[in-house]
């Protein structure tokens, strides 16, 4: 035989091809909707954003899914097209609904403050698109109901980041048109 290299997803990529298994792999991600979708922590762990243990494989597809795999959590829900990218030739949920899921599940404070400061320092989403999707749970975490800007605030000093730091480095990138697309 001869040797396949190592993948450190290979795991994530056989549950992945699993979850519909009449369709080819490269077809799916030309699709609206690729069959499923990595969630949760392992989204998070694709996105490098932080380091949740990840010892569940998680995944959303629109309809319920029953697959007889060991440590694997499938979650029921809708997924736009705009809600997934393609991390590492595998469908994935954007950081910013990578953010949501994790909050929705009720993710503890601490591991939620590095998922967003990793996703905002590696510009994988924009604070005002944050402050957005946390408004919904604000008071689940404590904060005013609505009051994404507050809850924002408080993941970035949780996380040790200066809320001065995030504003001149955005002021930065306004003025020379870095991150632009």
């Amino acid at each position: 035989m001869t040797r396949i290299p190592h993948d450190a997803r290979q795991d994530l990529r056989v549950v992945w091809i699993a979850l519909d298994r009449h369709s080819p792999a490269w077809q799916r991600l030309t699709q609206h909707y690729p069959g499923g979708i990595i969630s949760h922590r392992s989204a998070a762990r694709m996105h490098q954003t932080d380091d949740i243990d990840a010892d569940v494989l998680e995944f959303t597809c629109r309809r319920r899914v029953r697959i007889n795999l060991r440590d694997v959590r499938i979650h029921s829900g809708e997924m736009e097209r705009d809600g997934w990218t393609i991390v590492d030739g595998l469908p994935v949920t954007s950081a910013r609904r990578t953010v949501a899921d994790l909050t929705a599940a009720g993710i503890d404070g601490g591991h939620l403050a590095t998922v967003v400061r990793d996703a905002l320092s590696r510009e994988l989403v924009s604070a005002p698109e944050l402050e957005k999707t946390l408004a919904t749970f604000a008071f689940r975490y404590g904060h005013p109901p609505g009051d994404g800007r507050e809850f924002l605030d408080s993941l970035i000093a949780q996380a040790g980041v200066s809320v001065n730091t995030l504003f001149l480095a955005d002021a930065y990138r306004r003025a020379t048109g870095a991150g632009a697309d």
